[in-house]
């Protein structure tokens, strides 16, 4: 099983990373959001990962030119999960206007995730 993860904080990162790497999910990085649409245009992971503040476009945009990418080709969605440290009122119902799944504030807890994708997984 394999996911995408697009963060731009490397500690943030190797810590996902190693945590799904225990549930047998191979999460591939990236720490922008074009290159994560690239990433997405040629491989289909189960689920993406997402933080919100990315260094060159906002979490927003990619959210949305992700579900545009997969309506125009008729692509079943993949879910996105949001991982943000932004605490700001309107975040969350942005994140998931744009075509999120689910939002999780920072700091993460793995074990919640984890739970939600295992439901989205399961088509719950």
């Amino acid at each position: 099983m394999s996911a995408i993860l697009v963060e731009d904080n490397q500690i943030q990162a190797d810590v996902v990373k190693a945590y799904f790497r225990t549930k047998q999910i191979e999460c591939i990085l990236t720490s922008n959001g074009l290159e994560a649409l690239e990433m997405c245009k040629r491989i289909t992971p189960e689920f993406i990962l997402l933080d919100i503040m990315l260094p060159d476009i906002p979490g927003y945009e990619v959210i949305e030119r992700i579900r545009a990418f997969e309506q125009d080709r008729q692509l079943k969605p993949v879910p996105i999960f949001v991982l943000s440290a932004l605490a700001m009122p309107g975040v969350r119902e942005r994140c998931l206007n744009s075509g999120a799944n689910e939002y999780f504030s920072k700091p993460i807890q793995l074990a919640l995730l984890t739970a939600k994708i295992e439901e989205y997984l399961r088509g719950e």
